[in-house]
């Protein structure tokens, strides 16, 4: 009986499509997203993780490792999968408060729509 080639069983397996998606510099979580054929709101809404964190992770930014784990159980990867960085991808997380400003900039944005 042959594997199925959408679920990988370990981190030394990579579809052709995620390894090519990160040879051209982009991140594991985007190839891996792609690759499942989800957008950002369908992997956020089956994850539980905002969508802009989700955008920010794309970029370089770090997720927490609860939100690693819920990705990592949506896209059917191990969680250390999504550890890998992709050489050449600019960090977010140079900004040493980076999280804190857009979870302020979210509140203000959702106090000022609600007033």
């Amino acid at each position: 009986m042959s594997q199925d080639n959408n679920t990988p069983t370990s981190v030394g397996y990579l579809p052709y499509s995620v390894a090519k998606a990160l040879s051209e510099g982009n991140s594991m979580l985007r190839a891996l997203r792609e690759w499942r054929g989800l957008s950002f709101t369908e992997l956020s809404d089956a994850s539980g993780v905002d969508l802009v964190l989700l955008m920010l992770a794309e970029r370089g930014s770090e997720l927490l490792p609860d939100e690693q784990a819920a990705l990592a159980k949506v896209l059917s990867v191990e969680e250390r999968v999504l550890e890998v960085s992709t050489p050449g991808l600019k960090s977010i997380n140079s900004t040493p408060h980076a999280r804190q400003d857009f979870q302020s900039t979210r509140t203000d944005l959702c106090n000022a729509s609600t007033t």
